[in-house]
């Protein structure tokens, strides 16, 4: 009988000790709410590759694309900010001891922008088509790529998901956009216009790429 209430103790007590270590992990686990505010001053556009064989895109600098896939990222972000800060906001976290919540479980430093995105225009700098000749506002020929879904969606309702959102892990927002015609022309360039809520409009020249048609066995 004493044996059976030794064992019993025994199972108790290694019970409660779990649930003391448990309750210490939650406590130095706490993420903070913090958000560190951006003001969009600055945009850049790189050009987009192919779709890679994981179905990603893959920024590159070569100046040649198919005309039936052009694409591009568009990136707003804050010049005094560093855009390194995210990377070693975890890092740091995972290495500081200052605090009693030094464990931070790979908690993201959470960026908010500050402005909304009011509108985007998109002119080419080249004919597309003999229907459409250059220094056309081109807009509607472009979709927005979301990363989350994969899906295609028009720039209006990008725009207002990316507005309602407004946080990103990253002091930056990258934007993927996809021509949806053929382009008929062996050159093309675009400006892109991004209209903010503070009445500035950031603007940028995509690359000259020449364009190729798909070649189909």
């Amino acid at each position: 009988m004493r044996q059976i209430k030794n064992i019993i103790m025994k199972k108790v007590t290694f019970i409660l000790f779990l649930i003391f270590i448990i309750r210490v992990f939650n406590g130095c686990c706490r993420c903070g709410n913090e958000t560190t505010t951006i003001h969009f001053n600055a945009m850049s556009i790189v050009q987009n590759d192919d779709i890679n064989s994981h179905g990603e895109l893959v920024n590159y600098v070569a100046d040649t694309m198919l005309n039936s896939r052009f694409s591009f990222t568009v990136a707003l972000y804050d010049t005094n900010i560093a855009p390194n800060q995210y990377y070693f906001s975890n890092v740091l976290s995972q290495f500081s001891f200052t605090t009693a919540n030094a464990t931070t479980c790979d908690c993201y430093n959470l960026f908010r922008f500050d402005e909304e995105i009011v509108k985007v225009s998109i002119y080419n700098l080249y004919e597309l088509s003999p229907a459409i000749p250059a220094n056309t506002d081109v807009s509607a020929y472009f979709a927005i790529n979301s990363k989350e879904s994969l899906l295609y969606k028009t720039i209006d309702k990008a725009i207002s998901e990316i507005n309602t959102r407004r946080t990103n892990v990253y002091p930056s927002l990258e934007i993927q956009f996809f021509c949806t015609e053929t382009i008929q022309n062996d050159s093309a360039q675009f400006i892109v216009n991004v209209e903010l809520s503070n009445n500035i409009t950031l603007s940028a020249f995509t690359p000259i790429v020449y364009l190729v048609a798909p070649k189909y066995n």
